[in-house]
């Protein structure tokens, strides 16, 4: 190696790798605030989230990110969730809480929560759920939604932007845009290596 390549490779280094940095960072598996247990125990740094965990976040302010596979989940604070299947996310079981998430196109999962169920394949979608009622948004793709009194006929949602809804007193209405951003789905496709469907 001659002289002057020596010198461009010393020069160009520190760019390498504030850029290999910066997609090892965007690549990142798992990001969290706060307390946040996983099955009851204190998350550890770098610990995997599998299918079959609970993730509960408690008090203010505490979030977990974190990637299954292909799938890539966000976790607001004084929540509790379950991620079901075999092997791979099936079901996720809302019990409280804010969850947004994106999904690998080509499989079939079910969200549940108290009074809602929400059947998704390959999107990104927003849940906020309590006792009385479910704030649901697909975010972009194509969902099922249904009242789990299934007093009334489950409705298809498509969006490529938003498209929000509440289920309340077995009831599915439009909504308003609340408690989630295009920034933080931007989060959660870079975790998994995309792009949400509106920056594609």
């Amino acid at each position: 190696m001659d002289r002057r390549s020596l010198t461009k490779m010393i020069l160009l280094s520190p760019l390498i790798a504030t850029v290999g940095s910066y997609a090892r960072s965007s690549r990142r598996k798992i990001n969290f605030k706060g307390k946040v247990l996983v099955n009851g125990k204190k998350i550890r740094k770098n610990q995997n989230i599998k299918v079959n965990d609970t993730v509960q976040t408690v008090g203010k302010d505490s979030y977990v990110q974190f990637a299954v596979h292909q799938d890539a989940f966000s976790v607001s604070d004084n929540a509790v969730i379950t991620l079901a299947g075999h092997r791979k996310v099936s079901n996720i079981d809302v019990k409280r809480g804010r969850l947004l998430a994106v999904f690998k196109t080509g499989r079939n999962r079910k969200i549940k929560t108290i009074n809602a169920t929400m059947g998704i394949r390959g999107t990104g979608v927003y849940i906020n759920a309590n006792k009385k009622k479910t704030d649901f948004c697909t975010c972009y793709g194509k969902t099922t939604v249904y009242e789990n009194d299934h007093k009334n006929e489950a409705i298809e949602l498509k969006a490529t932007h938003h498209n929000p809804v509440v289920i309340k007193n077995g009831k599915i209405s439009k909504a308003g845009m609340s408690g989630h951003g295009d920034d933080e789905l931007r989060t959660l496709e870079a975790m998994v290596g995309r792009k949400p469907y509106f920056d594609r």
